[in-house]
């Protein structure tokens, strides 16, 4: 294992003249470094085709609902499965039996798939999506959308370029991408785009969603960031004051004044909601 670790650059070994270890210091590589060694690991470890589709297919259906055909084809080209018919089939029955996909199937005879431990919507409502997305032949560009926004949580939606602007309501409307719409006293009106994964509570003790606490709060953030007048140029500040008196300077939740932030009911300078 310390080899391994070592050839991997996540230890640094030092060894006396009899080869044996003197000591082992670790570094942590960045998030970054991590993902683009994945490839890396996955060949050391000598990981076959079943489990290499079986990874394929729980990136696939952790990003989007999916037909159960338009899963098989993105494990079946993936690294390491290409050749190897039979491994994606394989690897779904294996992920369908301990749980970790969820199949469902529409009255149509169609099949979709789903990974219930983040897409927390139920059976109907995700075929649904899965379906109406295929139907309009726009699968793929749902996915690029779904990739887009979970890489940059809160993106303004006039800001979005994996798709057009028809797909980003499309997938709203199919509950698939959240918007949630920050208004200003002055009637502007800014959407910005989360996942639903943020709604998933991996430790069950939330009763209710209270997720769109959140993400009106990052959107109004955003908001001050991008398109207000003064700019929000330190969010960490506001967050911290946020936390810790319950009020931020001279604003509420809204677009944020020069960083700051006001008790809710006092008077601004239009740039709040």
């Amino acid at each position: 294992m310390i080899e391994t670790m070592e050839v991997l650059n996540w230890v640094s070994v030092v060894r006396d003249k009899d080869d044996q270890f003197v000591s082992i210091t670790e570094r942590i590589p960045a998030r970054g470094d991590l993902i683009m060694a994945a490839p890396k690991v996955l060949n050391i470890l000598m990981v076959g085709p079943v489990e290499r589709a079986a990874l394929a297919l729980l990136g696939a259906t952790v990003l989007q609902p999916l037909l159960v055909e338009d899963a098989l084809q993105i494990a079946a080209v993936a690294e390491g499965v290409k050749g190897h018919d039979q491994a994606a089939e394989d690897a779904l029955r294996h992920l369908t039996g301990t749980g970790l996909i969820r199949r469902v199937d529409s009255e149509d005879g169609r099949s979709v798939l789903y990974n219930p431990n983040v897409w927390t919507q139920g059976d109907e409502a995700l075929a649904k999506a899965a379906l109406k997305a295929a139907d309009a032949r726009a699968t793929t560009d749902v996915g690029a959308l779904l990739q887009e926004v979970a890489l940059n949580p809160g993106l303004p939606d006039a800001h979005v370029k994996s798709t057009e602007r028809k797909w980003v309501d499309f997938a709203v409307s199919q509950n698939l991408v959240q918007r949630s719409v920050i208004q200003t006293a002055e009637g502007v009106e800014r959407g910005f785009l989360f996942t639903p994964h943020l709604r998933r509570d991996p430790f069950g003790g939330t009763a209710g969603d209270a997720s769109g606490h959140v993400r009106q709060l990052v959107g109004s953030m955003i908001y001050a960031a991008t398109f207000a007048k003064f700019k929000l140029d330190t969010p960490e500040i506001f967050l911290r004051a946020l936390v810790n008196r319950g009020v931020a300077g001279n604003a509420c939740y809204g677009p944020l004044r020069r960083g700051m932030a006001r008790p809710c009911g006092q008077p601004g300078d239009g740039n709040e909601p």
